[in-house]
């Protein structure tokens, strides 16, 4: 669900698309 976020926030920074696709786990 979260894989775009990952993507997308990817160019950002790894690490906050890790926590968000966490996040996205964790409500799933």
């Amino acid at each position: 669900s979260f894989k775009w976020a990952k993507a997308h926030i990817g160019i950002l920074g790894n690490e906050a698309a890790d926590a968000y696709a966490k996040l996205g786990t964790t409500k799933e």
